[in-house]
């Protein structure tokens, strides 16, 4: 009789948490947190980056206020990526990004739910404006292109269906626009970045739409000498309501804000490496989401001359 009360509690549970679970930290799927901040690699060179990102979800939020209400639970998503950016000339240049996504949610029992397997693949074609050379030291760039639904969004725990949000993939092609701006002073080493990236959603199979998404971000760096580097970034996600057959979830969209301090070192001069936390410092969400406590990321880069 006990074990049955368990069992009942937890598809109401999940019953309800299907109903208001939307997580404010990133679109199921996608790797772009990162990604999106590099502007055009130097002609014929090769950017390949290994990274990780840890998003913890360890408490609801009601419009900009923490709930005490603990019926959501407690989650994360990590993201392994590998990213590659590719100067084709001095104008054009290529970033591909392919992510390895692990999701968990629980509920404070010995049951945990999640899902993992490869995200969807993100392509974008970019093009500089204005290149940055010895005589400039601005650079202003654009892009556009895609994500494939190359994610599983159907997986399944212990056959139990697991709701949109903990699918590796969205099952659905969405466009992407970029843009950035860099600028940099080398006497001073200080330089700055604005970048941004739009997503449009497409519809998969199910019916389900994931909101349009806006990634933006601005950064501040300081050159200390020449191996390390810190930088100061005030980051943002934008997103609209995920509609399933036209019908739209109150418990989805908003707002989020991060500040992220990070530390570059270069201890070779075509290796880097990049740690760093993004702190939410602001939050608007629609409904009762459970949002982002913290996101910690590290990426490993090599560059290589073809």
């Amino acid at each position: 009789m006990k074990s049955v009360r368990n069992i009942t509690l937890m598809l109401f549970i999940v019953f309800i948490s299907s109903e208001a679970d939307a997580q404010l930290c990133c679109t199921s799927g996608s790797a772009s947190a990162s990604s999106f901040e590099i502007g055009v690699t130097p002609a014929k060179t090769l950017r390949l980056s290994f990274g990780h990102e840890y998003n913890s979800l360890n408490g609801p939020f009601v419009g900009s206020d923490r709930s005490d209400n603990d019926l959501l639970g407690t989650g994360s998503v990590q993201s392994y990526t590998v990213q590659a950016h590719y100067g084709i000339n001095r104008r054009w240049g290529i970033t591909i990004v392919a992510p390895y996504v692990k999701t968990s949610r629980s509920f404070g029992g010995p049951t945990t739910f999640g899902a993992d397997g490869i995200g969807d693949l993100s392509l974008i074609a970019k093009y500089s404006v204005k290149p940055i050379n010895i005589a400039s030291s601005t650079e202003i760039a654009v892009g556009a292109g895609f994500k494939l639904p190359s994610g599983s969004s159907n997986s399944v725990n212990d056959g139990t269906d697991l709701n949109f949000n903990l699918q590796p993939g969205t099952g659905a092609w969405d466009l992407l626009f970029w843009g950035y701006y860099y600028k940099t002073s080398l006497p001073t080493g200080w330089s700055g970045s604005l970048s941004g990236l739009v997503r449009v959603p497409g519809t998969n199979s199910d019916g389900l739409r994931y909101g349009n998404e806006i990634l933006y971000s601005l950064v501040l760096s300081k050159r200390l000498n020449n191996v390390t580097q810190l930088s100061v970034r005030l980051k943002g996600r934008t997103s609209s309501q995920v509609a399933i057959d036209g019908f739209e979830n109150p418990n989805t969209g908003g707002t989020i804000i991060f500040a992220a301090p990070s530390f570059v070192y270069n201890p070779r001069r075509l290796i880097s490496i990049e740690a760093g936390v993004d702190i939410p410092t602001f939050y608007s969400v629609s409904g009762t989401q459970q949002a982002l406590d913290y996101r910690s990321f590290v990426d490993l880069s090599f560059f290589f001359t073809l």
